[in-house]
């Protein structure tokens, strides 16, 4: 099938995106499909069947514009989707957390730290249902950030002398990742 094809970021998502108003707006203006960049874990009205609707993560998605400013004519392909087996996936930032830079605002830079922000123990409301004791397991950049201050501060206490720079750069030269297998 030929025809153009839109690309569309969605940032936040509280309830199934209403896919059908994206989908009748890109047919009026001609286009046969969609290709849709978003958090994978938020809810996502289904396509309907006469239309090509592609779900792609935010680097995809951020991979695909940088392709489609590159070149004066952009070409995409769309096959029907397939199971890959194979080697795992190295461990990647959680769909959540930040990172960067953003294929929106070039300004908003990489971090230097990332830190795993799931499952972590925090204070939590007495109305959260799995709350013990005034803690639960939370997830989110804002559940770590307090830990790795924490180990900054360590750092500090142990090393008075160290610059911010040089608790920096032990915090990231020291990090070790864990691999089901060995990368050739």
């Amino acid at each position: 099938m030929d025809g153009k094809v839109a690309l569309c970021f969605i940032a936040v998502v509280t309830r199934p995106t209403p896919i059908t108003s994206v989908v009748s707006t890109i047919r009026v203006a001609g286009g046969v499909g969609v290709i849709v960049a978003m958090n994978p874990n938020d809810a996502f009205g289904p396509c309907s069947n006469d239309f090509l609707c592609v779900v792609v993560d935010y680097e995809l998605g951020t991979q695909i514009l940088f392709y489609i400013c590159s070149t004066k004519s952009p070409m995409v392909k769309i096959n029907p989707s397939r199971t890959l087996v194979g080697k795992p996936v190295l461990t990647k930032v959680a769909s959540f957390s930040s990172r960067g830079p953003s294929s929106i605002s070039q300004t908003i830079i990489k971090l230097d730290i990332a830190a795993p922000g799931v499952s972590i123990l925090a204070a939590s409301s007495p109305s959260y249902p799995l709350m013990d004791g005034g803690f639960a397991p939370n997830s989110g950049i804002s559940k770590v950030t307090p830990i790795v201050s924490g180990i900054m501060a360590l750092l500090k206490t142990l090393h008075p002398d160290w610059s911010s720079a040089a608790v920096r750069s032990a915090i990231v030269t020291t990090d070790s990742i864990l691999k089901n297998y060995t990368a050739k």
